[in-house]
């Protein structure tokens, strides 16, 4: 494990951490002292100094265990973060192809299974372990046109669920972080795919959206990686098998 100024860094890796809300995720976890590690498809959009990034698609089997051999070498995990994920189309369920079914789900909770699975056994024998995906409030309320991307969102969240169970007694907390609507581009391609799909414009798209917010203003990126810097520290050692809305307080 590496150190800085004599101590002991704890070693995260972010998965889809090239931009977006796993970008945030992983700046803030470096900004708080640790050892961050990204994985990502796509290279990093520019240089994002004190992470480490590798290549690879966490929906494969064959990738993860290769991420888990190379990290363990290095340094191993003692922070997981299961950000990466894929939207799908938006479309009516009569309509929605069967590859792009499998898709989603591949990624957006095989992939978090094949993390856990790999990652889970060296913070066993630590005693100490956090894991945090990222789920959504599509996996807590009803999201019309997105059934892949709602159903594997619902999948996290039980996965998370049951994953506290089994792994408390070693110390690791297993918690869901559910963004609703966030300010960022890819709440805008949301929108304006849910025009299209729809009819509306989108202002109309839009609007709708502020009026299922309790405070009319959606979250920032870093709002959302502040709770999971949080749920990452020793002091959120007795949450555990929750689902943590950042979201303004969005109801569907």
């Amino acid at each position: 494990m590496p150190e800085r100024g004599g101590q002991l860094m704890k070693c995260a890796l972010v998965t889809g951490g090239a931009r977006g809300i796993g970008r945030a995720i992983a700046s803030a976890l470096r900004d708080n002292g640790l050892q961050v590690s990204v994985v990502d498809t796509s290279e990093l959009v520019d240089s994002l100094t004190g992470v480490d990034f590798y290549r690879g698609d966490i929906g494969s089997a064959v990738d993860v265990a290769n991420l888990a051999k190379d990290l363990e070498a290095r340094s191993g995990i003692d922070i997981l973060v299961n950000n990466a994920g894929i939207r799908g189309p938006t479309a009516p369920v009569t309509q929605y192809p069967l590859e792009e079914w499998e898709a989603v789900v591949r990624v957006n909770l095989t992939g978090p299974f094949l993390c856990c699975r790999a990652f889970a056994p060296a913070m066993q024998k630590k005693g100490w372990g956090r894991i945090i995906n990222i789920s959504s409030m599509a996996g807590k309320v009803p999201y019309p046109l997105r059934s892949a991307y709602a159903a594997s969102k619902w999948g996290l969240i039980g996965l998370t669920l049951t994953l506290a169970l089994e792994l408390g007694p070693y110390g690791i907390t297993v918690n869901a972080v559910c963004p609703g609507p966030v300010d960022n581009a890819a709440m805008r391609e949301v929108m304006e795919q849910r025009a299209r799909a729809t009819g509306k414009s989108l202002q109309e798209v839009r609007s709708e959206y502020f009026a299922r917010l309790a405070i009319p203003q959606m979250p920032s990126e870093n709002e959302v990686a502040h709770m999971v810097s949080y749920l990452a520290s020793d002091a959120a050692w007795s949450i555990t098998g929750q689902a943590v809305e950042v979201s303004s307080g969005y109801r569907g």
